[in-house]
C-alpha cells in the first residue's frame, strides 16, 4: 500500500507481497509499497524498528520497483529495519520510453530524491534480489536498487549492512554472492 506523512513503528510482515499491474506501475514492499511521493522534507514519514521475512514481487508491463521494506520513496526516514525475503521486480515493456524500469533492493527499491534517510538497516535477502524483463533500465542493490533519484543526487547510506551472500540478478545476468570481503 501507500504511506503518506505517517509513522510506522515496531511492525512486521511474514507473508509474501505481490503487486501486479497490467498497464501501469507496480510498487511492492515488505512494509510499504510507496512512501510519501508528495510529502515534504520538513515532515517526512518514519518507518522504524520494522522487519519483513516475506518474498516481495512487483510485476508490470511498464514500471516496477520492489524492496524488502519499501518499494519506492521520496520523503521518508527508514531506521533500524531488516528484511530477509527474496525481492524481485519485473517490467516487460519493449517501448523505448525512458521512464520504464525495473528496480529492486534488499531494503528499498527506488530512492526518488535525496530527501531520504536510510540508516541502521540490515538486508539478509540471501534468496536473491533481481530486476528482470525487457525494459532497458534495470538496477539492483543489496541495500538500494536505485540510489540516483530524480534530482541526480545520491542519498548517503548510514550504518547499513547487507549480507555478502545475496545473489544479485540484472536481466539474464546473475552475479554470484560476494566472497572474501574484508
Amino acid at each position: 500500500g501507500e504511506s503518506a506523512k505517517s509513522s510506522i513503528v515496531s511492525c512486521f510482515n511474514t507473508g509474501d507481497v505481490s503487486a501486479t499491474g497490467t498497464t501501469n506501475t507496480a510498487y511492492a514492499g515488505g512494509i510499504v509499497g510507496e512512501s510519501d511521493t508528495n510529502g515534504s522534507s520538513s515532515n517526512p514519514s518514519h518507518i522504524s524498528y520494522c522487519y519483513s521475512t516475506g518474498d516481495i514481487t512487483a510485476k508490470t508491463a511498464t514500471t516496477s520497483t520492489s524492496g524488502g521494506i519499501v518499494g519506492g520513496a521520496q520523503y521518508v526516514v527508514i531506521k533500524s529495519c531488516f528484511a530477509t525475503g527474496s525481492v524481485s521486480s519485473e517490467s516487460s515493456s519493449s517501448s523505448s520510453y525512458p521512464a520504464y524500469y525495473a528496480y529492486a533492493g534488499g531494503i528499498i527499491g527506488w530512492i526518488w530524491s535525496n530527501k531520504i534517510t536510510l540508516k541502521d538497516c540490515l538486508a539478509l535477502n540471501t534468496e536473491g534480489v533481481k530486476a528482470i524483463g525487457s525494459v532497458s533500465k534495470k538496477h539492483v542493490g543489496r541495500i538500494a536498487g536505485n540510489n540516483i533519484g530524480n534530482d541526480n543526487g545520491t542519498v548517503p547510506l548510514s550504518n547499513n549492512y547487507a549480507s555478502t551472500k545475496i545473489k544479485l540478478t540484472v536481466g539474464d545476468s546473475p552475479s554470484d554472492p560476494t566472497t572474501d570481503i574484508a
